[in-house]
Order: structure tokens, then C-alpha cells, then sequence
């Protein structure tokens, strides 16, 4: 329980960065919006906490795992490509 309520204070201030640059607009955008953004960026770690909680399944876990990881390696590769890119000499 402890690790749950620890990453879900770590998570949460994750969505104050996802909606902070739109605070700078011009026509800065209502507080509810604001939230419904955040709860929208920071949800789905509370619910699926509180889901891996109370539901085990080796598989499942499994599973999980690959997904992540082929995250991970997708965002590794696309910043790769982008860093190529700026490296290359234009001619």
C-alpha cells in the first residue's frame, strides 16, 4: 500500500507538467479544463495502481511487461531517428 500511495504522489505531479505550458496561452484556459487534462494524464496510473492491486495474474503481468517495454524501445528509437537527423550535414 505504501508503494501505491508513493507512486501515485510522484505520478500526480506529472500531470501539472502536461498542463502547465497551457497556462502561458493567451486565452489561458479555465481551471476546469486544466483538470479534466491533468485527471486525463494522471488517471490512468491511479486506476490501474488500484486495479494491480487487488488483481494478480502471472500472465497478465507478463504481458504488462512486453507492453512497457516495447514503449519504452519505440520512444528510444523514434529519439534515435530524430538525433540522426539534426546530426546529418544539410546540403
Amino acid at each position: 500500500m505504501l508503494l501505491i500511495i508513493g507512486f501515485g504522489l510522484h505520478n500526480a505531479t506529472e500531470g501539472f507538467g502536461i498542463v502547465g505550458p497551457l497556462a502561458g496561452e493567451e486565452n489561458r484556459p479555465s481551471w476546469r479544463y486544466l483538470g479534466l487534462l491533468g485527471l486525463i494524464g494522471g488517471g490512468p496510473t491511479f486506476v490501474g495502481a488500484l486495479v494491480g492491486n487487488s488483481f494478480v495474474n502471472d500472465v497478465m503481468f507478463i504481458g504488462f511487461l512486453a507492453l512497457a517495454a516495447g514503449s519504452i524501445l519505440y520512444v528510444v528509437f523514434q529519439l534515435i531517428r530524430v538525433v540522426a537527423a539534426k546530426a546529418t550535414p544539410k546540403r
